[in-house]
């Protein structure tokens, strides 16, 4: 164990993220980065901050039941990062709540305890399965419409599991959907011996795929 603090990384990682529109995977791969977290402690932050993004919307319904007024930025993400620590990560309540209380300002710490107490003592009263699965309205309405309600309740719900990383042949990591992805355009494009620039490489998986392939590509982005 390090002397640093997981939960007060992954206060700054969203805070960041909500504050300053960064992207969450290369803020959070800039923090691991410059932390000396152990592997456990950056799984940890890692499962924090991505979760917490995941399910924003449920995690503001469950604090907004039981705050009277609106908070100010910084608070409400304080706030989300305990309400997903009570409800999806597994961390026991009075672990989430005292370890997330310890690293708000103190001059919100009052506040901030007597609402994740809250949330840790009442089971969640979700107003429909969009909150509650923490997706945009027209987004579940089009895969409803789609694929019927069951099917696409169910796939939202599978969206919303971290996903198990495996490796390429090429020893590229990523998720298996991520690698369907990447071998449908190996698959249409046939690229082998072809000479291929992408335009919207980051992170670069795709692209990866093409090079592995037998192309020549030229990868670029905006942020890589």
């Amino acid at each position: 164990m390090s002397g640093e603090d997981p939960r007060r990384l992954a206060l700054e990682v969203l805070g960041r993220i909500e504050r300053d529109g960064a992207y969450a995977n290369l803020v959070l791969r800039t923090a691991l980065d410059r932390s000396n977290l152990d592997r456990r402690d950056r799984a940890f932050v890692t499962d924090l901050v991505y979760g917490t993004t995941r399910m924003r919307r449920a995690c503001d319904h469950l604090v907004d039941s039981f705050l009277h007024d609106d908070v100010q930025a910084e608070v409400r993400t304080i706030l989300r990062l305990g309400a997903y620590q009570l409800h999806w990560a597994g961390v026991p309540p009075h672990a989430a709540v005292s370890a997330t209380v310890a690293v708000a300002p103190r001059k919100v710490r009052g506040l901030c305890n007597a609402v994740l107490r809250r949330v840790a003592e009442h089971k969640p009263n979700w107003p429909g399965p969009g909150v509650e699965l923490s997706v945009p309205d027209w987004l579940l309405e089009r895969l409803v419409t789609d694929l019927g309600s069951d099917d696409a309740l169910a796939a939202l719900a599978a969206m919303n599991r971290p996903a198990r990383a495996v490796a390429r042949d090429d020893g590229y990591h990523q998720d298996r959907a991520s690698q369907m992805v990447a071998a449908l355009v190996v698959e249409d494009l046939d690229p082998s011996g072809e000479v291929v620039l992408d335009l919207c490489a980051a992170p670069g998986g795709k692209a990866t795929a093409m090079a592995a392939a037998g192309a020549s590509v030229v990868a670029a982005d905006l942020r890589p």
